[in-house]
């Protein structure tokens, strides 16, 4: 079958199958189109380098064609070479020769840099680095108690605390509350066991200065959530370049359970994620056996009211119904009321502070 194409201001018969005539056809055409395509030249000047040509569809690179007259010259050329008709056992060498054309010719992009340039940037590179571990290095000396990691056993999980900041920026609709400040630090290794309230309160106590802290519980166990979490309130300013441009950000704290990973898992092949950092006061401050704020519980106060700590939740019984503060209060921590057992609930531990708020 014959196959008339218009490449450029001439037209080339195609003596092929249709779809080998396209091939071809697209293949000369290239050759017109030698604007939109450049040769990108990177390495070291003197040294290796390499090239790549690109396709810019709707403008150029920049780099202008060096020998414009060459190239319409060895154009016409090539045009006034060709058959009536050409054929698929000479439209190889065709091709090749379209080819060579538009490589030759087509605009260059020389990117290339020099030995002082590649000195330069890895002096460069080598201070970043050694502003960075100085960062690190700060930061642990003043968070961490040792630099020596503890690895968290097989059948124990880490109580962990992280510093973090709120990165967001509405202005870009940039979504990042939960940003880190440093390095994940462990406060406790306890028995292995569910990521609950209860085990990462367990430890407050044997922080004073973490336990002083109003704290909040949280599950976010969905798609794009952060997991389950105590957060704290917020406790003060750091220096910390932050996403909309601020030099200094408001931090809070984060305590997370970390459960043991296998090293047959391909996230944690080398044990990195099994080892955590001592907090600076790990591993806290031996105190007293005393009656557990997580044990259960069940009292009564002056005015009848009857709390109960069942599991993980909070019970709260009224004789009759309670003041509006009372309510507001019960409210405000997320409490809700159940029909069935006449009292308010609470999905976490409150704390005695928060008992007395709802109790009056």
């Amino acid at each position: 079958m014959k196959y008339t194409y218009k490449i450029g201001n001439q037209e080339v018969i195609l003596n092929m199958r249709k779809a080998d005539a396209k091939r071809v056809a697209q293949d000369i055409g290239s050759m017109i189109n030698v604007r939109k395509y450049f040769r990108e030249i990177n390495g070291v000047i003197g040294g290796e380098s390499h090239e790549s040509v690109l396709y810019v569809p709707f403008g150029g690179s920049g780099a202008g064609m060096a020998d414009e007259s060459g190239y319409e010259t060895a154009k016409a050329e090539f045009f006034a070479s060709l058959p009536a008709e050409i054929g698929i056992s000479e439209s190889a060498e065709i091709v090749t020769r379209a080819r060579a054309i538009l490589y030759k010719y087509m605009p260059v992009k020389d990117d290339r840099i020099t030995q002082e340039q590649v000195t330069e940037r890895k002096q460069k590179v080598s201070a970043m680095e050694e502003a960075r571990q100085a960062r690190v290095d700060t930061w642990r000396a003043e968070w961490c108690a040792s630099n020596t990691p503890i690895e968290i056993p097989s059948d124990k999980m880490g109580i962990t605390l992280e510093v973090t900041f709120d990165d967001s920026d509405s202005m870009t609709d940039y979504y990042n509350p939960h940003a880190s400040i440093g390095e994940t630090m462990l406060l406790a290794l306890v028995k292995s066991g569910n990521q609950t309230e209860r085990a990462c309160r367990s430890v407050l106590a044997s922080y004073p200065e973490l336990e002083k802290l109003s704290w909040t519980w949280h599950t976010e166990n969905y798609s794009m959530g952060h997991g389950n979490y105590l957060i704290s309130e917020w406790v003060g300013k750091i220096n910390r370049k932050a996403y909309d441009g601020r030099e200094e950000v408001t931090c809070r704290y984060e305590i997370r359970c970390r459960k043991y990973i296998p090293t047959s898992s391909i996230n944690n092949r080398s044990g990195y994620w099994n080892r955590l950092l001592p907090y600076k006061n790990y591993p806290g401050k031996a105190t007293a056996k005393k009656e557990s704020a997580f044990a259960p519980r069940n009292t009564t106060g002056s005015d009848n009211v009857t709390v109960t700590f069942d599991r993980d939740w909070t019970w709260v019984k009224y004789p009759s119904k309670p003041e509006a503060s009372i309510l507001a209060a019960c409210k405000e921590l997320s409490g809700r009321f159940s029909n069935k057992r006449i009292a308010w609930y609470f999905t976490r531990h409150l704390t005695e502070a928060e008992i007395t708020r709802v109790t009056g």
